[in-house]
């Protein structure tokens, strides 16, 4: 049960990874303002769900010890990389606003 959860887990985190690798250079071509515009809410979206998920599933099964393996990866594997990614977008778009305005 737990081999076929981790099976899952890897095969969705694989998955993230080819979807953002795909997506970097279409956004170079897009622009940056097309990117804040467009793909900031929804990255947000998906930030405040990885955070409720890890607050009201991950944290109360981690209360018991032979889940805690389970929880430890899912705390530490799928969270950062939606983490990560959110204050990414938004600083790329105060750095190009920036830029543009001049002095």
């Amino acid at each position: 049960m737990i081999d076929t959860v981790k099976k899952i887990g890897a095969f969705m985190l694989g998955l993230a990874i080819f979807v953002a690798v795909c997506i970097v250079p279409f956004v170079f071509i897009k622009g940056a303002m097309w990117a804040s515009e467009n793909l900031l809410p929804p990255l947000v979206t998906i930030g405040w769900y990885a955070v409720a998920l890890n607050l009201l599933l991950l944290l109360p099964l981690s209360l018991f010890r032979p889940l805690r393996g389970f929880t430890g990866s899912g705390m530490f594997s799928y969270r950062p990389s939606f983490l990560a990614s959110s204050p990414g977008l938004p600083a790329l778009c105060l750095r190009t606003c920036s830029w543009a305005s001049g002095p």
